[in-house]
């Protein structure tokens, strides 16, 4: 462990602060994602963190001058390695030149002759030179391009190219957020003219499960339908108490061929991205929302799984085919909740007997084979954004409950997941993983110093997620049990995907493919294709027999995953300040969920949404970072405020084009760390030294 330390602290992951402790350095990493934010009269080139979680820093980031600039434009984006030269200053090394936007492009908000930028990253105005005939006014937001080496009034100009849609329509949200992340929005023609020619699969040598029982359980709100379930005890006198399961998943590699048009525009896109307002797709609506949609009372396509389980849980047998399926109903995790909980009432009976009590059943055997195998028991909460039926304004956001339907489904998946993965594997064929590798050392050490302020303590040698899951169990009934599930979360690594199996530390699993949504993410396509191939089962399969084309593949996806879930977050916290922006004054409940340099975020309770509370509007007092910057100290009164720290604030500001929201202080609910505390987390609390005799006296007699 030392040795880790030391490595992260010479790559600049880590400071050593005091004589003893090193602490995690409020610092962007070594390697990074960065854009080109503005380019001098001089040529000198300067860049902005790609990702959200790095926004907040205010860091001055350089082309070293010793480092080639490789053609670099407004907007481009690079892999970059950085390298510290000072306090918040960075000189930056191009080490690859990825995909960029489209040169100088900016997207905002018009304001008489000046555009806004809609990313609070830029501070700085354009002026508008030319509006190309755009029907435009005051409030809209437009794309536009700016005007290479040309200013007005020290402002870089630039050229109107789209309109969007008024900035007070919350319809236009997820369409800036999607054309500012580059997420594609129309469909080429070849594309969709592939997909329309389209045709339903007969039976042929495909196996026939119309009558199979088989239905599929989505949200309320699914537009697409890829996965259907069925599970019956298993009559095998071997195997007394387990059971046959069906998972049948859209055949999408019959109508997406490697090398069409279809296969590149799906790969381009690398997955499906989702708003509340929206969805844009990765295949057309014809295959996504159509044939490849698992619909009831339909004939489709698939591609089924049997999977027999034994009364503990355990995988004993797999089998991979085509088959030609109906879907019995489409259900609602709600309904399938309560038709559980209530034992087929209310007319549901046969539902329950006939579909739901074997498929409960299973599930009971699979979770507890997950908890056995010390999967992580992280627990986040997700938000709804409920929109007016014109999509116009924010009606409301609320917490999603999760549901015992939700596990059901996700403990089915990852069976058929795990299953693919293996027969590939016996087959000595290549697979996209799904790789979860452990939790990178710095994040640990930044979850060890929070834990501290709690008691609580994480062992120093190797992790397992059992280590973290009985820090979970700790706060199970404590007030600060979603501080410390988020802190946790934050602390894992990001999954991603390749050929080399590294296993999936958060599932406890030593292969994960991905199988089951193949409408809407590449990855399982490719599984699809290659099990198509490895077990002859026709036509549209592809042999991925290069590990390096696999490898730039996955890397692809990966990126366009992130892509994707950049934009639906950054949309919602638009979302919320869209909200919020209604309800300017009110006094919210909300909890400190980090602590800065500048100011104190809160998510709020009910909403899940961040705002920034400043220290200007803490009660009066200067206060002073802790060393592991979990909590602030006022100098003089010595109040703390921490990490999970309840309070309420009073919403002063909202701006839905920034998505941001501010917020006053009002008042502390509970905290963390007592007041009366000697000792704050093992730290020695920051002592107020007293004034020098006198010297009062002599102040005044100046």
């Amino acid at each position: 462990m030392k040795t880790e330390l030391k490595a992260l602290q010479a790559e600049g992951h880590l400071e050593r602060k005091g004589r003893r402790k090193l602490q995690n350095a409020e610092r962007l990493p070594p390697v990074t994602v960065l854009e080109v934010s503005k380019i001098t009269s001089d040529g000198d080139l300067f860049f902005k963190p790609v990702a959200e979680e790095f926004a907040s820093l205010s860091a001055t980031i350089e082309l070293a001058s010793y480092a080639k600039n490789k053609g670099l434009k407004l907007s481009s984006r690079i892999l970059a390695r950085l390298k510290p030269a000072g306090k918040d200053r960075y000189f930056a090394t191009v080490m690859k030149v990825l995909e960029s936007k489209a040169s100088g492009r900016v997207y905002g908000v018009i304001e008489g002759n000046y555009l806004r930028p809609a990313d609070r990253r830029q501070k700085q105005s354009f002026s508008i030179v030319k509006k190309n005939d755009l029907t435009v006014q005051d409030g809209d937001l437009v794309v536009a391009e700016v005007v290479e080496g040309r200013k007005s009034l020290g402002l870089s100009e630039v050229e109107l190219v789209t309109f969007i849609g008024p900035a007070t329509d919350v319809a236009s949200i997820s369409l800036l957020e999607a054309l500012s992340k580059e997420i594609p929005i129309e469909f080429p023609e070849a594309v969709l003219a592939e997909a329309d020619e389209a045709k339903p699969v007969s039976l042929g040598n495909r196996v026939d499960l119309r009558d199979k029982g088989l239905v599929t359980i989505d949200g309320s709100d699914a537009k697409d339908f890829d996965d259907a379930v069925f599970a019956q005890e298993d009559e095998a006198p071997e195997n007394v108490g387990g059971f046959k399961l069906t998972v049948a998943i859209a055949d999408v590699s019959w109508y997406v061929r490697e090398g069409s048009a279809l296969d590149r525009e799906a790969l381009k896109r690398g997955n499906s991205s989702y708003f509340p307002d929206r969805v844009f797709p990765m295949l057309p609506e014809a295959l996504s929302n159509g044939l490849c949609s698992l619909v009831p009372n339909e004939e489709r396509a698939c591609l089924a799984c049997d999977l027999t389980i034994s009364n503990d849980g355990t995988l004993l047998k797999k089998h991979f085919y085509r088959g030609l399926m109906k879907s019995e109903a489409r259900l609602t995790y709600e309904t399938v909740q309560e038709t559980a909980d209530s034992n087929g009432a209310e007319g549901r009976g046969d539902l329950w007997e006939s579909h739901l009590k074997p498929l409960y059943a299973a599930y009971h055997l699979l979770k507890k084979k997950r908890v056995e195998r010390g999967a992580l028991g992280i627990e986040s909460q997700e938000f709804y954004v409920d929109l007016s039926d014109d999509k116009k304004t924010v009606q409301n956001m609320r917490p999603r409950e999760r549901l015992t339907s939700h596990e059901l489904i996700e403990e089915f998946m990852i069976l058929a997941n795990v299953a693919a993965a293996e027969v590939l594997e016996a087959k000595s064929a290549l697979c996209m993983y799904r790789i979860h590798e452990p939790p990178d050392a710095a994040k640990v050490e930044g979850l060890r110093a929070m834990l501290e302020t709690l008691d609580m303590k994480l062992p120093r040698s190797k992790l397992a997620p059992e280590h973290f899951n009985r820090i979970l169990m700790q706060v199970e009934k404590s007030p600060h049990k979603d501080l410390v599930h988020e802190s946790v979360l934050r602390s894992q690594s990001s999954a991603f995907y390749g050929p080399k199996n590294r296993g999936h530390f958060g599932l406890a699993l030593n292969s994960y493919g991905h199988f089951t949504s193949p409408i809407r993410r590449y990855a399982d396509l490719i599984v699809h294709r290659q099990l198509v191939h490895h077990l002859n089962q026709g036509e549209g399969d592809f042999n991925y027999d290069s590990i390096g084309n696999l490898t730039e593949i996955g890397e692809k996806i990966s990126t366009t995953e992130r892509r994707s879930v950049d934009a639906e977050r950054a949309s919602k916290d638009r979302y919320a300040a869209a909200y919020y922006s209604k309800h300017i004054g009110e006094i919210v409940d909300g909890r400190i969920s980090s602590v800065t340099k500048f100011g104190l975020f809160v998510k709020l309770t009910a909403t899940g949404a961040d705002g920034l509370l400043p220290f200007s509007s803490l009660p009066d007092d200067r206060y002073d970072l802790s060393q592991n910057e979990q909590f602030v100290t006022g100098r003089r009164w010595g109040r703390i405020f921490s990490r999970g720290d309840l309070l309420k604030v009073k919403i002063i500001d909202a701006d839905p084009i920034l998505a941001s929201l501010g917020f006053e202080f009002d008042s502390l609910i509970s905290s963390v760390v007592p007041n009366d505390s000697k000792r704050i987390g093992g730290l020695s609390k920051p002592k107020v030294k007293p004034a020098k005799k006198g010297r009062r006296k002599r102040a005044l007699s100046k």
